[in-house]
């Protein structure tokens, strides 16, 4: 019965996973979409129009922000990358999101199969929250994968 009780208890406590999607529940933020249908959806957007979302409304901060939270300008660079990296597994729209720390620079690399405005659009996004943030970044980019180079010394 001990055992059981041990159990039942430990459950109680919710992953970070599991707290983040019932935060993303509880603001009605999340969407779900057939991975087949975001790939068209990407394939004819309008990345002018895409830009002027995301100066208006910096969507990708108030997400790191919210899965932080704290802002970021109380946030390490490290931890706004981890921020960077939890969004974007948690979209479960790409293949593989990781970065590496290589000394004066942090490379964000992140595959996909939803072709080169999705490449173009993620990009745009990672580099706004750094901008945001306050350091440099430089990215690369082609039709399945990202790399996005941050640097940490920011003179």
């Amino acid at each position: 019965m001990e055992c059981l009780e041990n159990s039942s208890n430990q459950r109680l406590a919710l992953t970070e996973e599991e707290q983040f999607w019932m935060r993303m529940a509880s603001v009605k933020a999340t969407c779900l979409v057939q991975k087949d249908f975001l790939k068209t959806l990407m394939e004819t957007a309008d990345i002018e129009l895409n830009k002027e979302y995301l100066t208006r409304h910096k969507p990708l901060e108030y997400a790191t922000e919210y899965c932080l939270q704290k802002p970021l300008k109380k946030c390490s660079l490290n931890e706004v990358m981890n921020g960077l990296v939890f969004n974007s597994r948690m979209s479960h729209w790409f293949d593989t999101v990781d970065y590496i720390d290589e000394g004066g620079h942090y490379t964000l690399r992140i595959t996909h199969s939803l072709g080169f405005n999705n490449s173009k659009i993620v990009q745009m996004f990672n580099e706004s929250v750094l901008k945001t943030y306050g350091v440099k970044a430089e990215g690369v980019i082609s039709e399945k994968t990202i790399f996005i180079y941050v640097y940490k010394d920011t003179n």
